[in-house]
């Protein structure tokens, strides 16, 4: 997503130059971008009044080959992302829970075997564990391990970051006589100023 972005907004500088004589210097950030993608379709869903997307579970066995943990997980205030590639992953993650007595037992040992037999078991002894914490300090103790953890935004987190803000890639639009905040376009160029 973000390559594609670049390549537009690259493909606009260049548009912009040939027109104008002029180059401009392109800005592209990945969590811009992310959160126009998230955002696009939830606009769509409260203009149509329906919903564009549906879950049916947190886990797929067969994504990435099959690892646990992979997916959307409860802590203390919110959700986590956790997405495993690895034993190593799981080993780090384990670790850094103070590795809790149940993870000892020898069907928890393989995060392949756990996706495969035993996630329903797992799921709720890991929840427990998380827990005891919020998204922002899972965060803060996985970022330097080798976990790919994130906290879950959900829209008004989004809606309200400080990041989309002073990047003004912020909008309203009116649905039905009320103001809808949304992501503008996820990229920006110094010449061409974002609409309001």
């Amino acid at each position: 997503l973000v390559g594609a972005n670049l390549a537009a907004a690259v493909l606009a500088a260049v548009h912009a130059r040939e027109q104008t004589g002029q180059g401009q210097v392109v800005h592209v950030i990945g969590s811009d971008v992310v959160a126009h993608y998230v955002m696009t379709p939830r606009v769509a869903d409260l203009m149509n009044g329906r919903s564009t997307y549906l879950r049916s579970g947190r886990r797929n066995t067969g994504a990435m080959g099959g690892i646990y943990p992979w997916g959307l997980y409860p802590c203390r205030d919110g959700y986590i992302v956790l997405v495993s590639h690895a034993r190593k992953n799981w080993q780090a993650l384990l670790s850094m829970l103070g590795n809790p007595a149940w993870s000892r037992d020898p069907r928890f040992e393989d995060p392949q075997e756990i996706a495969r037999l035993h996630a329903d078991e797992v799921d709720p002894l890991l929840c427990a564990e998380l827990q005891r914490f919020t998204r922002q300090q899972l965060f803060e103790l996985a970022k330097d391990l080798p976990i790919a953890l994130g906290p879950a935004q959900t829209i008004r987190d989004t809606l309200e970051s400080e990041h989309l803000r002073a990047r003004r890639s912020l909008s309203s639009l009116d649905v039905a006589g009320e103001q809808v905040l949304y992501v503008k376009r996820p990229f920006h160029l110094s010449g061409t100023p974002v609409p309001e």
